[in-house]
């Protein structure tokens, strides 16, 4: 769109719209981008932190620990339960 004489006199409206709108649609593109990879770079750094924890503490556990948590669990239960039955 550049012209190559010496009098040249700029861009038209048309041609400065034209390049807006690109520069538009790059900077879109662009940023889209980076939030997919910060996305999938957080996913990954929450999966592996968490993901390994949480696989760390049941390989610790004892089956006596287990009952125990599987007791503490429906004993929550239960206290919901009596509290939704007097409403």
């Amino acid at each position: 769109m550049q012209r190559n004489n010496n009098t040249w006199q700029g861009y038209t409206i048309e041609e400065i719209r034209h390049r807006r709108a690109i520069n538009s649609l790059k900077m879109d593109v662009m940023r889209e981008r980076i939030l997919n990879r910060k996305h999938r770079v957080g996913a990954g750094v929450h999966r592996a932190l968490y993901g390994n924890m949480l696989q760390n503490v049941f390989k610790s556990l004892s089956m006596a620990e287990y009952a125990f948590l599987l007791y503490k669990g429906f004993k929550q239960v239960e206290k919901l339960m009596r509290l939704f039955r007097r409403r």
